[in-house]
Parts: structure tokens; C-alpha cells; sequence
């Protein structure tokens, strides 16, 4: 019996493909990069089909690739003859737990599908995509996703209690307070030993498949308020993200856009203000106007109050706005991290004038490169570039990936944090000395067979 019939003896013919439509699209993500054609996809609908599959690959020497809806962003695509699990069908919240305040859910539920379950009960999740309304749980915690809400409540892994993770051999491992026998309950990360939910956040799924996930959740707010700014200079819009955060201000939601590419995006609306911030802040019903009185007397020090509708529309579009891009083409993005402080409007002026110069170096290409500065996130930035290019014309896209790459040694010049790392970033990363090298050894004991997303990370 051939690996594809042992496979549909696992999980039911109907949930494997081999069919060269259906592989051919999972054989990249939504970055720049190619990856290769997978030799099939298997659709697995529990726990213990996972673990059988899991065990089957490693026995065989087979790379897997675990998959959540594939709008990566980074490059992180399959190796020739790799099993893609695609945890679409895995998708179902188990419990809601009002006690501890905890959703656990499968990995293949999108942020959009839990959003409208968590709301009929009055719950929140803490932090979501831009991508929400096709992005997974699972593939975010395992690239350690950001999204609306991390000004407050900071990344993904950081709104994770604990975890089920298939390893390579099939084995189930458990992290967190769960792991108990006489109190299985998610509400404390770090519960026995070492943070082993740690380990998986970030690791694009090089160490195993996870199949459940613990959330924090929170009741949802009494009130949201909103407030727009606008700045002549980034040192400005900079230095008033910064006050905000260190007056403890419940700011939900802290973006900092540069406007000046919507004047090729949406030219009737030119000129677009060159920098703008909108802030969303959540509260109880009769203390959040003060909130609110407190954030636009720290914030007109720095730039000129415009009100509130902007920023309430771009709450209200936050998991569409971006879709805005596409209509001048396939939108390749590199997304890093800047702490706050003086730096974060240098780095801003930097690279937004590298940026210019992309766009005028690749001008017969007819690249469209833009900084879109970012978002707060706990203690710092995350910033992005895009470069916007025509995917079906080959010379375009190479070009495409060049400006890419020359954003990429620009902005980690400028001391930028490389996030979200895939196959982008993984030459920085085997540079990082004894960090790599624990990688590396954590690989080799989870998967010695090195069958789980093998290249990524660079491993």
C-alpha cells in the first residue's frame, strides 16, 4: 500500500488530494517566494488522525507541513513531495470557560468564525490579524502574530495559556496548567517547568502540528471611544504613541499611518495627510470620556486633533482596510518590530526615504514601494513595507523580490527586529550565533528525522 492509500485509510479518501489543482495550490503562501508542489493534501478531522498521520510521515522520512488558511506573508512553503496538513476541518471551539476566562479551540478556526461565537457570549479574544476574517488561531500563535488590540494586550503567544502539540512521532504533548491530572484546566502558562508553549510560538511549525489552543478571553468593554491626529512629522506622531503607552491610557488600538502612497491608491481623495494616527480606546461607560479628555491633552502637544471619524471608520474596517492595496496588484509585505522612542522616528524617516528610492530605482518596472508604518504593540512598532507588483509578469515579480530583499538589509541596518520569519528572514537568523544553535538542538531532539517544515526558519 502506497503513503497516499495509508494516509485515506487514516482519514477517509475524501479528505486527501493528490489532484495537481488542489496541490499546486498549496504550494505557496501569500508572499513573493515559489514554493514546490506537495505530493498531497490530507485534511485530518481529529486529535488521533493527526498523530497517526504524524507517525506515518516520521516513519517514512516524509516532510510534512502544517498549514492554516495560507496567507503567510513570509514565505513559508512546502518542499517537494511534503504531506500538507491543512487543519481547515480542525475548526471547533471546545469550551468556553467563564470562570477562568479561557477559550480553547481548535488551530483551523478563523479569527472571524471565533470573533462572532465569543460575542453571542459576551467574550473578546485579545488580539487578531489584519487578515482576520481568513486567518487562522493555529497559524498565528506559530508565527507569533500581532494584529488590533496588541497596543494593550501585546502578541499572540503572550494571549496563549497553553497547548496540544502532535510532535513528529505521533506522541501528544500538553502545555500549561492542563497538563495536570487532577485540575486540567487552562489558567496558567507558566505551570510546572519550562514555558513549553513558548517553544511552539514562533516555530512555524517546525517542531509539530499543534491541535488545540487556550486563549485569554475578556468580557467585552462598556464603551469604545475613538480619536485622529495628524503630524507634520514623524519625531511627532512618534513621540505621541510613546506618551500615550507610558501614561497607561487603555488604548485597544494605536496605528500610525503614513497617507502619502494613498495618493496613488485613492487619487480622488489626494492630498492624503502625510501622517496620521488613529487611536481606539476601550473602557467602562463612565470613566472612558476620561480616558479620552487625558489621551487628546497628551496627544495636541504633538499634532493637530481632527476628531473621531476617521478612527472609528478605520476600527470599524480594521479586517478589510489593507484589501484596499490590492486593486494595483499582488501585495508582497515585510513586517519587523522598532521599540519606542527617539529611534522609532529615525528608523520612520529612513526607511520611508529608502522607500522613494526604491520606487524610483525599479520605476521601469513599475514597482509601487510603500512604508505604511504600523501599529503599537506593547512596548514598541510594528512596521511594514509593501511592494505592490504584477505576479503574472516573471521579470516583475523578480524585481519584486530584489526590493524585497533590499528593504529587508535596510531596515535590519537600521536595528530593526526581524518578525515573522519563514524563509524572508532566515539568512539573518542562522547569523544569530548560540540563538540559532539552540534552534538547531531543539529541532534535532522534537525532530531528528527533520520532517516538519523543513527550510523554514532556515532549519
Amino acid at each position: 500500500m502506497d503513503l497516499a492509500n495509508q494516509i485515506e485509510s487514516i482519514v477517509g479518501a475524501p479528505n486527501v488530494s493528490k489532484k495537481p489543482w488542489v496541490v499546486w495550490g498549496y504550494s505557496k503562501d501569500a508572499s513573493a517566494v515559489e514554493g514546490a508542489v506537495p505530493s498531497m493534501v490530507v485534511m485530518p478531522t481529529t486529535v488521533e488522525e493527526v498523530q497517526a498521520i504524524m507517525k506515518l510521515a516520521n516513519d517514512t522520512k516524509t516532510p510534512v507541513f502544517p498549514r492554516g488558511s495560507g496567507t503567510a506573508l513570509w514565505g513559508a512553503v512546502p518542499v517537494e513531495g511534503a504531506i500538507v496538513i491543512d487543519t481547515a476541518k480542525l475548526n471547533k471551539v471546545k469550551r468556553i470557560d467563564e470562570e477562568t476566562l479561557v477559550c480553547v479551540t481548535e488551530p483551523g478556526i478563523t479569527f472571524g468564525e471565533l470573533d462572532a461565537i465569543l460575542h453571542k457570549s459576551g467574550y473578546r479574544f485579545l488580539v487578531a490579524p489584519e487578515n482576520a476574517q481568513s486567518g487562522t488561531i493555529g497559524g498565528h500563535f506559530a508565527s507569533h502574530g500581532t494584529g488590533t488590540g496588541s497596543a494593550i494586550y501585546g502578541y499572540q503567544g503572550d494571549c496563549v495559556l497553553g497547548l496540544k502539540v502532535v510532535l513528529p512521532n505521533g506522541e501528544l504533548l500538553i502545555t500549561g496548567s492542563a497538563l495536570s491530572p487532577h485540575n486540567p484546566r487552562h489558567f496558567c502558562r507558566y505551570a510546572f517547568a519550562n514555558d513549553l508553549t513558548g517553544v511552539f510560538c514562533g516555530s512555524e511549525g517546525t517542531l509539530g502540528t499543534i491541535v488545540e489552543i487556550a486563549l485569554k478571553i475578556e468580557r467585552l468593554p462598556e464603551a469604545i471611544d475613538w480619536a485622529t491626529f495628524r503630524f507634520d512629522h514623524w519625531e511627532s506622531a512618534c513621540e505621541a504613541g510613546m506618551m500615550v503607552r507610558r501614561a497607561r491610557i487603555p488604548c485597544l488600538h494605536l496605528f500610525m499611518g503614513h497617507f502619502g502612497p494613498l495618493d496613488v491608491i485613492d487619487p480622488k481623495g489626494a492630498p492624503h495627510d502625510p501622517i496620521r494616527t488613529n487611536f481606539t480606546i476601550e473602557g467602562d461607560k463612565d470613566i472612558i470620556g476620561i480616558y479620552k479628555k487625558k489621551l487628546i491633552e497628551i496627544v495636541q502637544q504633538y499634532g493637530e486633533y481632527l476628531g473621531e471619524e476617521a478612527a472609528r471608520r478605520s476600527w470599524m474596517e480594521r479586517w478589510r482596510t489593507m484589501g484596499t492595496m490590492f486593486t494595483l496588484g499582488v501585495r508582497a509585505m515585510i513586517p519587523y518590530l522598532v521599540p519606542f522612542g527617539k529611534g522609532a522616528a529615525i528608523f520612520c524617516r529612513e526607511i520611508d526615504k529608502v522607500s522613494h528610492e526604491l520606487t524610483e530605482k525599479y520605476k521601469e518596472y513599475k514597482l509601487n514601494v510603500f512604508f505604511v508604518a504600523g501599529f503599537g504593540v506593547d512596548r514598541g512598532w510594528l512596521f511594514a513595507n509593501n511592494v505592490i507588483y504584477d505576479e503574472s509578469d516573471s521579470i516583475q515579480h523578480q524585481k519584486a523580490k530584489e526590493a524585497l530583499r533590499e528593504i529587508q538589509d535596510k531596515a535590519y541596518e537600521l536595528g530593526a527586529i526581524p518578525y515573522r520569519i519563514g524563509t524572508y528572514w532566515a539568512k539573518d537568523l542562522q547569523q544569530l550565533g548560540p540563538y540559532f544553535d539552540v534552534l538547531k538542538k531543539f529541532k534535532e531532539v522534537l525532530d531528528p528525522n527533520h520532517i516538519m517544515s523543513p527550510g523554514v526558519l532556515g532549519l
